[in-house]
Parts: C-alpha cells; structure tokens; sequence
C-alpha cells in the first residue's frame, strides 16, 4: 500500500468527494478509515447505518442533514 501511494497509483488517495458530493476531509472521514489512510464519508456511513436499522432505504437527503450535523460539531 505505501508502495502504491508512493507512486501514485492508489485510487482512493485521491478522492475528494463522496458519491453524493459531500467533502472527504476532516471531520467527515470515518475515524478507523482515515486512521489506516482511507477516505470514507462518514455522513453517508451513519445514516446508511441508520437505515439498515431501522429498515427503512438510505435517503440522501438525511445524509446531507448529517453532514450539517457533523460539520457544526466542529
């Protein structure tokens, strides 16, 4: 892995932004992710988390609403 960031061929060390567009920089990475050098949304993570529980399908608006969430935490 340290060999493929070196050269640049790791595809997620590029990535800024999640498939619904919300920004992969703290405090919006998911803690053991970006721990091990990943990069995972983690408004998207929670409310696909809260879903799965509650049975119910992801709805990105919710998602969006996380992310206003996190992002005033701070």
């Amino acid at each position: 892995m340290r060999d493929m960031k070196r050269h640049g061929t790791n595809r997620n060390s590029g990535k800024t932004h999640c498939k619904l567009g919300h920004p992969l920089q703290a405090p919006n990475l998911k803690p053991a992710q970006a721990a091990k050098g990943g990069r995972s949304c983690l408004a998207c993570a929670r409310e696909y988390a809260l879903a799965r529980v509650q049975n119910r399908p992801f709805d990105p608006a919710r998602a969006d609403e996380r992310l206003r969430a996190i992002a005033a935490s701070f």
